[in-house]
């Protein structure tokens, strides 16, 4: 993702992993809250089917990742 720049609100139709290949930071906007985290090389993180939410980037930097479907 380009620096500054947000995704909108995709609706996830399957579960879905996401897998840094770069480092850097990214902020999770949901109904509820607001999270941010660290993106890191290699680290992989579970999402459920349904999940509605924008990813932001708010850094100076891009941050790089892969989104895979589990049909």
């Amino acid at each position: 993702m380009p620096p500054d720049s947000q995704i909108g609100q995709p609706v996830h139709e399957f579960d879905y992993l996401v897998i840094g290949v770069t480092q850097g930071e990214l902020t999770v906007a949901m109904e509820s809250d607001d999270i941010t985290f660290p993106v890191e090389l290699g680290v992989t993180v579970f999402g459920s089917a349904g999940d509605a939410h924008d990813v932001i980037s708010s850094r100076a930097q891009s941050v790089r990742f892969l989104e895979i479907d589990l049909k």
